[in-house]
């Protein structure tokens, strides 16, 4: 058993950045799901309520943006691979917007 460990311990750690791809992947297609869901309304016609749902879930979707492209950083410093996010950060800009749109 105590030689187990050694041969196994390479293979845990590569699959690391493995796992954190897939994370990062998973939040922020949900983070655009929701941007997505939020372009899609008419947000000149919503009333007070209804803006303050949609900012709610506009943070919401900001957060998983964060923890997403957080996620994709450190496993791009684990593997040296670099990641394709330019649509999260397109999504991460238009969430940005719409709150600030909502906002006012």
């Amino acid at each position: 058993m105590r030689f187990l460990l050694p041969l196994l311990l390479p293979l845990l750690i590569s699959c690391e950045p493995w796992r954190l791809e897939r994370a990062a992947r998973a939040r922020c297609q949900e983070g655009l799901a929701v941007v997505q869901r939020v372009a899609a309304m008419n947000r000149g016609t919503m009333s007070v309520s209804d803006r303050g749902r949609t900012v709610a879930e506009l943070k919401i979707a900001l957060n998983l943006f964060r923890d997403g492209l957080a996620s994709y950083a450190k496993a791009e410093e684990k593997t040296g691979k670099a990641y394709d996010v330019t649509a999260y950060l397109e999504g991460l800009k238009a969430a940005r917007m719409m709150m600030m749109e909502l906002k006012d």
